[in-house]
C-alpha cells in the first residue's frame, strides 16, 4: 500500500523530518503526476531521497495547479474578504483546502491523495511503490497472486514438512511486512537437490558439500530468491528480477546498498536468534557471507546460533548410509572421517575402514585396493574361525561388485532421503 510515514517538504510546520523513504516516493510520484494544464511532470530530477529546492518547488506548484494550498499574501497585499449582506463570500480561485501547507505533503492529507490519484492515472503500477528501510531504494510490492503462486511452489516442493511450514511461515511475515514475494531461485535445485546436481555444485565450486553432505540432499534447505520482484531505479525506470546472477548484476551496480537492504528485510524474519527472529538459519563458509540466498533447517555455526545444537553433515550421512545399507540379515557399518572420507565395514563385522570421499564413493570409485579387501576378508575369517583367502582367488567380478555395493548405499541413501535423521558429531539426534 502506498504510504507515508511523515511530512515531506521545506515549509513550517513540519511534525517531523524529511524521511529518505518517504521523500523518495513523493518525487517518483511528482515526476509522474502531469500539469493539468501543460502535461507537463511536476518533477524531473532523480530521485534522492533528498527534499531539496527542487523538490519542494514541485511540491508547491503540484498543491497550486490543483487548488490544494494558496501562496501566501505579501505584506500590505491583504484584502477582506467580499461580503452580502454582512457575510463573506468565497473568491473565485481560491483554494478548496485552506488547511493544506503549502510546500508540504502530509501522510494522510488531501495533497498526498490528490498526488497519489494524479500519479497513478499516468504510471497505475505507482499505487504498488514501497521504499526499502529507511532508504531510497524503491519497488514495486508484489501482487497476491504472487504471493500465492510463490506458496504453491513451496507447498508442492519436495521439503521436509516441518521445514516447509518454517518457510511458508517466513515468507508470509517478509510479504506482510513489505510486500516482498520470496521463493526458490530455481525450482530444480533450490530445494531438493540430488545427489548428481550435489556432485556438480562440488565440481563447480558452488558448494564444498559432497553427495550426501548437502541438507538441500534432504528437503530441508532452500536457497531463496526475489523472482518478480520490480526495482524502480532513482531516474524512474524499472527493472524486473528474472534470475539469480542478473539480480546480483542490477543490484550492485552502484554498489551493495540495495542488495544489502533487500537482505536485511528478508534476514531480519528469517534468521534464527540472535541474529533475526525466524526460526532458520544462514552459513558462513570460510568466516564469509559468501552464501547469502541459503536458508537451511539445522546450525552449522554455534558461534552465530549459541543456542542452537550444531548439526554435523558427516555423521549424519555415515549413519544414514549404515541404515540404509543394512538389513534384517546384514549389518553394514559406515563411520565418517575427515576430509570428506567415510569408512565401512563392508558387511564384515570388523572396524570400518577408509574406502573414499563421498564423492568418489558416489561415482563408483571408492578407493579401495584389492589387497586391502583380502585383508578386511581374512580379519572376518579369523573372527569366524573360517580359511582365509589368497589374493589371487579374488576375481575382478568380485572386486567390482563390492564397488557397486558401495556406491548402491549412496543412491540408497538419496531414494530414502526423508529417512534421513540429522545427529551431532557425537551422534545425538536433534530434534525440533
Amino acid at each position: 500500500m502506498l504510504k507515508l510515514s511523515g511530512n515531506v517538504g521545506r515549509s513550517a510546520p513540519l511534525k517531523a523530518p524529511n524521511a529518505i523513504g518517504d521523500v523518495t516516493i513523493a518525487q517518483h510520484l511528482l515526476r509522474a503526476a502531469q500539469h493539468p494544464k501543460t502535461k507537463a511532470p511536476f518533477f524531473a530530477g532523480k530521485a534522492s531521497g533528498v527534499c531539496d529546492e527542487a523538490t519542494a518547488k514541485a511540491i508547491r506548484e503540484f498543491q497550486l495547479a490543483h487548488g490544494l494550498a494558496a501562496e501566501p499574501m505579501k505584506p500590505g497585499k491583504a484584502m477582506a474578504p467580499a461580503r452580502i449582506s454582512g457575510s463573506p463570500v468565497a473568491v473565485a480561485g481560491a483554494p478548496t483546502n485552506p488547511s493544506e501547507t503549502l510546500g508540504v505533503i502530509a501522510a494522510g492529507t488531501t495533497t498526498f491523495r490528490k498526488l497519489v490519484q494524479e500519479s497513478t492515472k499516468v504510471a497505475p503500477r505507482l499505487a504498488r511503490l514501497r521504499t526499502l528501510l529507511k532508504s531510497r531504494h524503491a519497488y514495486l510490492e508484489g501482487s497476491l497472486n504472487e504471493w500465492q503462486l510463490a506458496r504453491k511452489e513451496i507447498t508442492e516442493a519436495s521439503l521436509d514438512d516441518d521445514f516447509r511450514n518454517s518457510v511458508l511461515a517466513q515468507v508470509d511475515a517478509v510479504f506482510s511486512a513489505h510486500g516482498i514475494v520470496l521463493r526458490g531461485w530455481n525450482p530444480a535445485v533450490s530445494y531438493l537437490r540430488s545427489f548428481a546436481d550435489q556432485h556438480k555444485a562440488l565440481l563447480n565450486k558452488s558448494s564444498k558439500a559432497h553427495p550426501g553432505e548437502g541438507l538441500h540432499n534432504y528437503g530441508v534447505a532452500i536457497d531463496v530468491g526475489y523472482l518478480g520482484l520490480v526495482l524502480v531505479h532513482d531516474d524512474g525506470k524499472e527493472s524486473i528480477v528474472t534470475k539469480e546472477h542478473q539480480f546480483d548484476t542490477i543490484t550492485t551496480v552502484h554498489g551493495y546498498a540495495l542488495q544489502n537492504a533487500l537482505f536485511k528485510v528478508r534476514n531480519d524474519l528469517w534468521e534464527s536468534p540472535p541474529q533475526g527472529s525466524g526460526s532458520l538459519f544462514r552459513i558462513r563458509l570460510g568466516g564469509k557471507d559468501n552464501d547469502p540466498n541459503h536458508f537451511q533447517a539445522y546450525s552449522q555455526f554455534p558461534d552465530l546460533y549459541p543456542n542452537a545444537p550444531k548439526v554435523s553433515m558427516s555423521r549424519s550421512l555415515a549413519d544414514h548410509l549404515s541404515a540404509v545399507a543394512s538389513s534384517p540379515t546384514e549389518t553394514v557399518t559406515w563411520k565418517p572421517l575427515a576430509g570428506h572420507h567415510y569408512a565401512c565395514d563392508l558387511g564384515l563385522g570388523i572396524e570400518p575402514i577408509d574406502v573414499g570421499t563421498a564423492d568418489e564413493i558416489w561415482q563408483g570409485l571408492a578407493k579401495l585396493k584389492k589387497s586391502q579387501l583380502v585383508h578386511a576378508l581374512n580379519v572376518a575369517a579369523k573372527k569366524a574361525g573360517t580359511p582365509e583367502i589368497k589374493e589371487a582367488g579374488l576375481t575382478d567380478a568380485s572386486f567390482r561388485k563390492l564397488f557397486d555395493s558401495l556406491r548402491g548405499a549412496f543412491v540408497a541413501a538419496e531414494a530414502r532421503y526423508d529417512e534421513w535423521v540429522p545427529k551431532q558429531e557425537d551422534g545425538t539426534e536433534i530434534t525440533t
